[in-house]
């Protein structure tokens, strides 16, 4: 959650927010979280309730009923002393910013407190599951594949970690990532997929391809034989996949995530691709950076894997129109070769649907590469042995 800026105050929802809490205040001595929220759900103002929770959000999850009681209880008190501030006729614009500011460090501090943990404390925790059968939750937080050529890809089993996946454009990152969503769905798994590149309809189309294998030249012009129509209604996805397509920055993306994390049960989550962030005016291989480790931090806060698309940067293609690439060639790369924990360089040449994989990183196992075949009309993924 980024830091309370004085801007905050000359958006429109904000100050929508801030006109709701002045309205409220004549009628009530006691202004609580639940309270506003209650006004602003009878006059159907979501977006307002969805600013206030993004105000109140913080990073941790608590373990029992009685924490969570005591901590909403904490949070009223806090949003309290705030309302009572910015309704108090002698306050300020300026001391109605620092108000807030001071609320959220308060939060932020409390969240960060609840996450520091005893080594000692880890320790028992991992004898007292042992002796009882209970699973590790990093292995049960993995999901193991199916598809062989993805195994042989990426290992058995994809652990909650960032994995990354480059290419030059026409090298069928996409048509990768998407096989994997297949891979996922099969296990029923639950996820989300963010789709800066394509809409959810070009999307929604290259899912259906790949894992019904039908030609996307047939799904995208309704041209489909019956049999197939059949297969596309009887394997329609029997878990929750959410689809995220509206570009934004990390935060906000962050602030989507959260949300999706907290109310459902989140197994993965797929970027295509990293470079379509909305970016500031700062150094661009530095803010990419700032997205790796938001999503670091994601993937060891929730057990989740996170598994990108990039670009690379430009190489000649040689006389046999096949292009190299190492770890250091994702674009705008910042931290990238050092956060992921697999990387994957699709390389080879642009035309047809035969390409190489290098694994330039591998945390679990070694570097290598390895040849695969896409097929051509749909993209699903077929054998390595060529």
């Amino acid at each position: 959650m980024p830091k309370l800026q004085a801007k905050w105050f000359k958006d429109i929802q904000t100050r929508e927010l801030y006109e709701t809490i002045i309205g409220i205040a004549p009628d009530t001595d006691y202004l609580t979280a639940d309270t506003l929220k209650t006004r602003l759900s009878s006059d159907k103002r979501n977006d307002l309730i969805n600013r206030l929770n993004y105000i109140m959000k913080q990073e941790f999850i608590y373990p029992g009923d009685l924490h969570e009681q005591l901590a909403k209880e904490y949070n009223t008190a806090k949003i309290e002393s705030l309302t009572q501030h910015l309704r108090h006729q002698d306050s300020t614009m300026d001391s109605k910013i620092a108000k807030i500011n001071q609320v959220y460090k308060e939060l932020s501090a409390d969240a960060d407190e609840r996450r520091v943990f005893k080594l000692a404390e880890l320790c028992d925790e991992y004898v007292d599951a042992k002796e009882k059968g209970i699973p590790n939750r990093l292995m049960e937080r993995s999901i193991d594949l199916k598809n062989q050529t993805l195994i042989n890809i990426f290992g058995k089993s994809i652990m909650p970690a960032v994995y990354g996946i480059g290419a030059r454009p026409g090298f069928r990152k996409t048509d990768l990532l998407i096989n994997l969503l297949v891979d996922f769905e099969s296990s029923k798994k639950n996820g989300v997929f963010v789709s800066f590149e394509d809409n959810r309809e070009t999307l929604r189309n290259k899912f259906l391809a790949i894992k019904n294998r039908v030609a996307k030249k047939k799904i995208n012009e309704y041209n489909l034989e019956e049999h197939q129509f059949e297969d596309i209604k009887k394997n329609r996805p029997k878990s929750q996949i959410f689809i995220i397509e509206r570009r934004c920055n990390i935060e906000t993306l962050r602030y989507r995530l959260d949300a999706l994390l907290k109310t459902h049960s989140i197994d993965f989550i797929l970027m295509d691709y990293i470079q379509l962030f909305k970016f500031g005016r700062g150094k661009r291989h530095e803010e990419m950076g700032q997205v790796t480790k938001e999503f670091m931090d994601i993937a060891n806060t929730n057990l989740v894997p996170i598994m990108f698309c990039s670009q690379v940067n430009n190489r000649d293609e040689g006389e046999d129109g096949k292009i190299s690439l190492d770890l250091g060639d994702f674009k705008e790369s910042g931290d990238i070769e050092a956060d992921v924990r697999h990387a994957v360089l699709i390389q080879g040449t642009r035309a047809g649907a035969q390409k190489i994989m290098h694994i330039a990183k591998n945390t679990w196992g070694p570097v290598f590469k390895m040849g695969v075949s896409f097929d051509e009309e749909s993209g699903y993924l077929r054998s390595t042995d060529w």
